[in-house]
């Protein structure tokens, strides 16, 4: 029931305004401006917990804030409308990527689909393709191959429709494209994933940066992303390779990409049968963004299959970090 009233409160049913609503209402009647600015930093930094996996720092402020930009939405008007529009826009789009951290997909295409019709309210071109490229994120996880992709594809090409080519432009297109990709290669096309691939390549070769705006895509994030690839085609020798070639786990920020990554290690591992060097991945990730190991669908599911053919004492750290994750009961 408590987890049944958090995905509600997402999608915007179920929860009255907050106490920062009350707030934000009675400061709209005063000084707009510093209320706009207010809450572009409560937008800001939902955007940086979900892009850093503080999921449980995340899941205590977001409905407040969903809540708040809600309320400040029916009272402001013209230009302040639109931005207020844009970061409602926003909220439910890192909601919508909530919900599909917790395995509810239906939900993240409400979700996401009342943030792309902020985003067009708000003539917001480059947040139009983030959510598309969200909406194709929550049919992925719906194992809607097909669609994901097409969705994903649209979401590039309408920006190159808009002729946007700004940085964070730039950046949202390539997240499409690595979206599509994601879902050829589940579904078994090597042949499209690879050459989605190559055009969100293109793309990272066209920007420095690997976080822009609300995005997280550049050279690294496609780097990590061919070994996630490798693992869904079932390659994992050559997933591996990729892995010794590149080595994003050493850096800094990015920490759910870089989690995300030491996830896929890890699972290439196990389809290699080699336990020690899978549990060593899941615990460099786990000192990166223990959330993320902990909570993600595929670290856990990595563990599980480690514990079922596990050997005692062959991989003594794999019981503890099973433990951590709440693991240790379920086999």
């Amino acid at each position: 029931m408590e987890r049944r009233a958090f995905l509600a409160g997402l999608i915007g049913t179920g929860v009255g305004p907050s106490a920062p609503a009350m707030r934000v209402t009675r400061l709209l009647k005063t000084d707009g401006h510093d209320d706009l600015e207010r809450l572009q930093r409560g937008v800001d930094r939902i955007v940086r917990l979900e892009q850093r996996s503080q999921y449980a720092a995340l899941t205590a402020v977001l409905p407040g804030v969903i809540a708040a930009v809600e309320t400040a939405i029916g009272e402001a008007s013209g230009g302040a409308q639109r931005h207020v529009a844009r970061q409602l826009g926003t909220a439910k789009m890192v909601a919508a990527f909530v919900l599909i951290k917790h395995d509810a997909p239906d939900d993240a295409k409400t979700a996401a689909t009342e943030a792309l019709r902020l985003a067009q309210g708000a003539d917001d071109q480059v947040l139009v393709t983030a959510v598309l490229r969200c909406l194709a994120e929550a049919h992925l996880r719906a194992d809607d191959f097909a669609l994901a992709t097409d969705l994903a594809i649209e979401a590039a090409a309408h920006l190159a429709r808009a002729g946007l080519n700004e940085p964070e432009a730039v950046a949202v297109q390539g997240a499409g494209l690595l979206t599509a990709a994601t879902a050829c290669a589940r579904s078994g096309d090597r042949v499209e994933a690879t050459r989605l691939l190559l055009e969100a390549q293109r793309s990272a070769d066209q920007i420095s940066s690997d976080h822009i705006g609300t995005v997280v895509f550049g050279p690294t994030n496609l780097a990590i992303h061919r070994v996630a690839f490798e693992v869904e085609l079932g390659d994992p020798r050559t997933a591996l390779r990729h892995a010794r070639q590149f080595r994003p786990e050493i850096g800094r920020g990015m920490e759910e990409r870089r989690a995300r990554y030491l996830i896929d290690v890890a699972r290439a591992h196990v389809l290699m049968g080699q336990d020690d060097e899978a549990v060593k991945a899941l615990l460099a990730g786990e000192a990166i963004s223990a959330e993320e190991i902990r909570t993600h669908r595929h670290s856990r599911a990595a563990i599980t299959e480690l514990l079922h053919r596990e050997r005692r004492g062959a991989t003594p750290a794999l019981r503890p970090l099973a433990a951590r994750c709440r693991l240790l009961g379920a086999v």
